[in-house]
């Protein structure tokens, strides 16, 4: 069945709200057994739209489906993100958007405070046979299309430009198999494609992206960092990442699988971090283990023939390629094969000489932004935390002379460079804490770091993985009293609250138990004085406002005297004021 939405009532004039009449239209369609739902030429505003099995909303050329500018005309109603939308489907078979029309939401420049609200443009879910093909989306309020657990999806021919939208994705994917995006082109605010998992029984796999061009403030195409399911055999190809803060990103946070990656034929232009991979162990999934869940598998990695161009953004992170594991989670088996980078270059000899910059381990690390490591200690590629890595006809180089090695290895087992050179930088390789180095027929020296370095690289190595395990021993604590607060075994009490966020000082009535004092989003050094004596002491790193902060569990049983205690605490760095910070008080 073909049926036009006039036919239901709806005026193209851009005015009428047109929501009934298109929903009237679906609904015939369905129930004629399917077909297409026409939108002729003209301007038809809309609230959300519920397509149905076995229907296709086809746009004419000529036709704009325009978002209402009320917010009560949006619905959110899928099990898995209650948002609201504009095209909407749940539970479906062979169905989805086609045409030469548009779908604009005109929520440009609104943010996240607006009146109007911030729908996604299409939410799609657990369906079957998916196709959105030729139509162009604009000015979403959220996530431009969002694909929740679908299998079959063919995403064709789309123009999506949601550069003045605030988070405005392009494709983002919870979890679905089967996917082919091509031909597409899509200019975001935020990462243009991005694949994540938020449920262990849903990955992503059986990916194919190709013939597309991508541009965003962010990511051209991105996986994780929520990770709290695999991810596996995708393929990205014959592409063109502009103007891209990272080009490819891949994050592995929790304990699953990020295996069977190829990315070939691309062609990076003006990109910060032409690849950016991270392996880490940071919650982040709603059901995810605190403070740390178990590392997972990042491993089998081709990237073939690959032109990056990089440039740099004022105030922004390092531009480099990273390939960065963790001491106990290496990533394995990456392989580069002609690979062209070239960087701006100008570093000096002793930039990023500093041994002590840590791994990404640490809960407190949000796992992909690294401002507290500028510069790094190479003119073109990071490596750390890695086993087997293969480089065959690589070639660095960067436009002024940089006095840093092309590429530094730190923590690295197996790597071979095989006809490989660097122009304009110090050597082609320098390498630390590394075994397996294999070179053939390469040009440029390779050396490694002296041993005052080494030295001092493997004694910090040491403190943060240190620092790390007590991280985890002080959230086994926490998680400990929460759920002793959840089985109501003891007294909770809250000492400081939204309203007193201040507070730094408190008397404490003491009658006999085991007392700890949690205290949340701490970021650096905190101490706790009872009756003017230190009880507890906790000494992390500084760190900044793009990490975690950990809760500190302090036992202070045995500095307190039975009845009143005079308690006080102090925070020293970067939040003095104890501002964001709570206090609870658990009595055992």
């Amino acid at each position: 069945m073909r049926l036009y939405i006039t036919e239901c009532g709806a005026v193209g004039d851009g005015e009428t709200l047109c929501t009934e009449a298109i929903n009237a239209a679906v609904s015939k369609v369905a129930e004629a057994g399917g077909g297409y739902v026409l939108v002729p030429p003209g301007k038809f505003v809309s609230g959300t739209i519920f397509l149905k099995s076995n229907v296709y909303l086809y746009l004419e050329a000529g036709s704009t489906i325009l978002g209402s500018m009320d917010r009560k005309d949006f619905i959110g109603q899928c099990k898995h993100m209650p948002d609201t939308c504009l095209v909407s489907g749940e539970e479906l078979e062979n169905t989805g958007i086609m045409g030469e029309g548009t779908l604009d939401l005109r929520r440009q420049d609104i943010g996240y405070t607006s009146e109007h609200g911030r729908p996604v443009m299409i939410l799609i879910a657990d369906s079957k046979n998916v196709t959105v093909s030729g139509v162009s989306l604009i000015n979403t309020g959220f996530f431009t299309i969002y694909c929740v657990g679908n299998t079959n999806v063919t995403f064709d021919r789309l123009i999506i430009n949601s550069e003045n939208c605030e988070n405005g994705d392009g494709i983002d994917f919870s979890g679905s198999k089967n996917v082919t995006i091509s031909n597409c082109k899509i200019r975001c605010w935020d990462d243009a494609i991005g694949l994540k998992t938020h449920r262990k029984d849903v990955p992503c796999e059986n990916f194919t992206i190709t013939n597309c061009v991508l541009s965003s403030n962010w990511a051209g195409v991105r996986l994780g960092p929520e990770t709290c399911g695999d991810m596996k055999n995708i393929s990205i190809s014959n592409c063109v990442f502009n103007n891209c803060s990272d080009g490819i990103k891949v994050q592995l946070c929790e304990g699953y699988r990020m295996e069977d990656l190829t990315f070939s034929n691309l062609n990076m232009v003006n990109v910060l971090r032409p690849f950016f991979f991270t392996s880490s162990s940071v919650p982040m999934g709603f059901d995810s283990l605190r403070p740390r869940p178990e590392p997972g598998t990042f491993k089998r990695v081709l990237i073939s023939n690959v032109i990056a161009h990089i440039r740099t953004r004022p105030n922004w992170f390092e531009t480099n390629i990273v390939i960065h594991g963790i001491p106990d989670s290496y990533i394995e088996d990456v392989i580069f094969n002609n690979l062209y980078v070239v960087n701006l270059g100008g570093g000096k000899k002793d930039d990023g000489k500093s041994a002590e910059n840590e791994d990404l381990i640490s809960y407190g690390h949000w796992p992909d932004l690294v401002f507290d490591w500028e510069p790094y200690p190479c003119a073109c590629m990071y490596i750390r935390n890695v086993k087997g890595i293969k480089f065959y006809n690589c070639f660095f180089e960067t436009d002024a002379p940089d006095e840093r090695p092309a590429i530094v290895a730190q923590a690295v087992d197996d790597i071979k460079l095989c006809q490989c050179e660097s122009k304009n930088t110090g050597s082609l390789l320098r390498h630390c804490g590394t075994t397996g180095v294999k070179i053939i027929n390469c040009e440029g020296i390779v050396d490694e770091y002296d041993d005052e370095y080494k030295a001092r690289w493997e004694k910090f190595r040491k403190y943060t993985v240190d620092f790390e395990n007590k991280v985890i021993e002080n959230g086994l604590v926490v998680r400990k009293l929460l759920a002793c607060q959840a089985a109501s075994s003891f007294k909770c009490s809250e000492i400081l609250d939204e309203s007193d966020k201040t507070k730094t000082a408190f008397d404490l009535d003491y009658s006999g138990g085991q007392v700890y004092l949690v205290v949340s989003n701490v970021n650096t050094k905190l101490q706790i004085f009872a009756n003017g004596k230190e009880a507890f002491c906790w000494d992390g790193p500084e760190t900044d406002h793009y990490r975690f902060r950990v809760a500190v569990a302090a036992d202070i049983t045995n500095a307190l005297v039975t009845g009143k205690n005079s308690i006080e605490l102090k925070v020293s760095g970067f939040d003095d004021d104890l501002s964001n910070k709570s206090v609870s008080q658990y009595v055992l």
